[in-house]
Formats: structure tokens, C-alpha cells, sequence
């Protein structure tokens, strides 16, 4: 009995070893675990961020490649023979802030849809002065073809208005009406942006009709050319 006394002891002593051994083990295993889905965590995050930065640098380019346009095309014009010694162009400055507005495309044409658009924006310089740079002006709602090529200084490259962006005519047009599908006074849809979505042709919507939409206001800065 001594000996079988003596060698459970000893049984019961590494087997209390090996719990103490399991136990630590078990307690480093769960800050690794905890290692791990930190690490995950941040490579989540790091990989949207620079999905995110992929995106933006390529509205970068876009931006980029509107504006040589421009400048290629006033250098166009100063080597016309027999033209005016003084060309003026006009640069769309956004006011910095977006108006929102209930509009009816369903009973009112695109051009009583334009005509509010624009009053909406004219209302805006007793509500607020002009941003630095600017100048005096009637503002007025932002084109379409200007909104998607991002040709309007100051304004965000997405919509981050609450509720859907719409442009003034021309190319404000959307999807035609169908059947089966709301009717509008000019026979189709409009052109819109919804929260959150880059401001480019390939973001933008052709089925928007009617309610509350967000419009982007802007004020002509007048650029002379000697």
C-alpha cells in the first residue's frame, strides 16, 4: 500500500502539473485568438480603405482629364485667326451647401421642373453669401452634363445630400415611360444620383421621378482670357 500510495501521489502531482500547463496554454490561446480577430478586424478595414482610395483616385483622374479638356480647348481658341482679343468663359463655383426642394415630375414638364430648380437657387444668395471667390450673381441649379463631369469648382466628388441630386436640362433626360410604369409630363424619368453615390454617368439613376430632391446650386465666376 505504500508504494501504490506513493506513486498515486506522484500521479497526482503531474497531473496537477500538466492542468497548470493546460490551463496557461488555454489562457495564451485565447489572447492569440483575440490577436487574430484584431488583426482581421484591421485588415477588413484596411482593405475597404483602400478600395475607397482606389475609387476616389480614379474620380481624381476624371476630374483631371475634364480640365485639360478645358485648357486644350481655350488654347484652341486663342490660335483662331480673326478672333476676339478677349474671350470670356464662365466656371461654375458650387455655393457649399445643398437645397432641397419637393418637385412633380409626373404633371410638370422638364422645363417647369428647370424653372423651379433654378428659383429654388436664386432664392438661396438672400439666404446666405456668396463663398470666397466668387463674386456677385444669380445662382442657378447645376446642369447635369456638368454635375457627372465634375467640372463645378468646390463641389463634392459624391452626393452626400440625404435624398437624390437632380440637374437641369439639357441631358437631364432619364429611362423613356413605359406601360407599366409611372407617367411623366415630357414622357420620361429624370437623371438623378442617390446618397452616397459617386457623381459620374456610370453612378448615376434614369428612372428618378417625383418628391423631395437635393439640388446643387451654383454661381458662374466669370474667367477672363487676355
Amino acid at each position: 500500500m505504500t508504494a501504490f500510495t506513493h506513486k498515486q501521489t506522484i500521479f497526482q502531482e503531474k497531473a496537477e502539473s500538466l492542468s497548470a500547463v493546460v490551463g496557461s496554454s488555454t489562457t495564451k490561446l485565447e489572447t492569440f485568438r483575440s490577436r487574430v480577430q484584431e488583426s482581421n478586424h484591421a485588415e477588413t478595414t484596411l482593405r475597404l480603405q483602400i478600395v475607397e482610395l482606389a475609387r476616389r483616385c480614379q474620380e481624381m483622374e476624371v476630374t483631371v482629364s475634364s480640365l485639360d479638356k478645358v485648357r486644350q480647348t481655350i488654347h484652341v481658341l486663342d490660335l483662331c485667326p480673326g478672333g476676339p482679343s478677349k474671350a470670356e468663359f464662365r466656371i461654375p463655383v458650387w455655393l457649399g451647401h445643398w437645397v432641397v426642394g419637393n418637385f412633380d415630375t409626373v404633371h410638370k414638364s422638364d422645363g417647369q421642373i428647370d424653372q423651379e430648380l433654378n428659383a429654388l437657387c436664386a432664392q438661396q444668395i438672400q439666404l446666405t453669401s456668396s463663398p470666397a471667390g466668387i463674386g456677385g450673381g444669380q445662382p442657378r441649379a447645376a446642369e447635369v452634363s456638368e454635375i457627372q463631369q465634375l467640372t463645378i469648382d468646390g463641389a463634392p466628388a459624391e452626393n452626400t445630400a440625404q435624398v437624390p441630386l437632380i440637374g437641369t436640362c439639357p441631358n437631364c433626360e432619364g429611362a423613356e415611360d413605359m406601360p407599366e410604369l409611372p407617367q411623366h409630363a415630357s414622357g420620361h424619368a429624370r437623371i438623378c444620383w442617390d446618397p452616397g453615390e459617386p457623381l459620374t454617368s456610370a453612378a448615376r439613376r434614369t428612372d428618378c421621378s417625383q418628391g423631395r430632391k437635393a439640388v446643387l446650386c451654383v454661381i458662374d465666376r466669370p474667367e477672363t482670357k487676355q
